[in-house]
């Protein structure tokens, strides 16, 4: 679930994007590399929901605190803006609708923009 591709405003760097939770918080990640193998400490692109689910589907076992949602095809670049597309609700990553409603919540892909120009400034903050 960690996606890294050319940085499309630098492209002598790697951008990353990834799912974060740290309870009772989770987010979209994003950071940034020279080289691949080190990144920069990551920043919170996008806040989502903390999911949690158990070891087994009875709702028995450990539980997992999760990210709900992910991030999908990386990071476009269009003009005077980028698009990021995250996956919400990703399938069996939470328990947590389906214990309030009884249901599962709805997976949605939802694509976000950013002028490029910010972009260009959270790059040259980590780089």
């Amino acid at each position: 679930f960690f996606h890294v591709q050319i940085n499309p405003v630098d492209p002598t760097s790697l951008l990353a994007l990834f799912p974060i939770s740290l309870p009772p918080y989770a987010c979209i990640g994003i950071a940034f590399s020279y080289d691949g193998v080190v990144f920069s400490a990551p920043s919170r692109l996008l806040s989502s929901m903390i999911g949690w689910r158990t070891a087994y589907d009875d709702y028995t076992g450990m539980i997992e605190w999760r990210n709900e949602d992910h991030p999908v095809a990386g990071v476009v670049s269009r003009q005077h803006e980028v698009w990021f597309y995250i996956h919400h609700a990703v399938n069996e990553q939470s328990m947590r609708m389906r214990a309030l409603t009884g249901k599962d919540s709805e997976p949605l892909v939802v694509r976000y923009a950013m002028r490029r120009a910010q972009l260009v400034a959270i790059s040259k903050h980590h780089l």
